[in-house]
């Protein structure tokens, strides 16, 4: 879904371009209002084992390919596009992007998945950018946004929603999936 499009849900519309001019603004009060990061989750994350294909992450690992393929298909090709990873753990799709010349920002609030992460890209031999964070904390805009199974995880849906839409750049694409909700 393109940010700023008409139509569906309650959810304001946001004008990243707009935004942009007053970027420290906009990241104080979405401080005010509150955070996406939910601690219980989070701590769910930090013992995972990203790199186990037929374990937890299994299903990440089976889907990657595709997603990847997706969103690549969409915006005509990831090749020199600047990318937010949003919630990126172990660094699956952030990698997959980096590799076909992407530039990346991976971004968790788990040290542990950007760790993980971190590992993934030495092991692929690729440049990712890797921040312990959360998506109202990034303050730059991307020409694409990603946030695959993670709106689930989440405090507060509405403020990760918005934090993203303010990531996009005017006319950039959003991508968010979940698979069990």
């Amino acid at each position: 879904t393109r940010p700023g499009r008409r139509g569906g849900g309650a959810l304001p519309r946001i004008r990243p371009a707009v935004l942009s001019s007053s970027r420290s603004m906009w990241r104080r009060a979405l401080r005010r209002l509150g955070t996406t990061v939910d601690a219980e989750e989070v701590g769910k994350f930090e013992s995972f084992r990203w790199g186990d294909s037929s374990g937890g992450a299994g299903p990440l690992h089976a889907l990657n390919p595709a997603r990847t393929e997706y969103i690549a298909g969409r915006v005509g090709g990831v090749s020199g596009l600047r990318i937010v990873d949003v919630g990126c753990g172990g660094g699956l799709l952030a990698v997959a992007l980096a590799e076909r010349g992407a530039q990346v920002t991976g971004v968790d609030a788990s040290a542990r998945s950007i760790e993980a992460a971190r590992e993934l890209a030495a092991k692929r031999r690729v440049e990712i950018d890797l921040v312990v964070g959360s998506a109202e904390e990034v303050g730059e805009t991307f020409d694409v946004v990603c946030a695959l199974e993670v709106v689930e995880h989440v405090a507060d849906q509405r403020l990760f929603v918005e934090s993203l839409a303010g990531l996009a750049k005017d006319g950039g694409d959003l991508f968010v999936s979940t698979l069990d909700r």
